[in-house]
């Protein structure tokens, strides 16, 4: 089993709007317009890859 660094750590709508200082709503037009990837876990509970947050911020995730 692989075990997990920090770009694979994944986070919460609203971690990832706190993040990057906009609503929810934004982060899923942003899913939709491609620029953010969002993972879907069950219909109800979507997360964010911290990596993917942080390079839309244009930071890196430290190891």
């Amino acid at each position: 089993m692989k075990t997990p660094t920090p770009n694979d750590r994944l986070v919460k709508p609203a971690e990832a709007a706190v993040l990057l200082a906009v609503c929810r709503r934004t982060l899923r037009r942003y899913a939709a317009q491609g620029k953010l990837h969002r993972i879907k876990l069950n219909p109800r509970a979507t997360r964010y890859r911290l990596a993917d947050v942080m390079g839309l911020m244009g930071k890196e995730v430290a190891p």
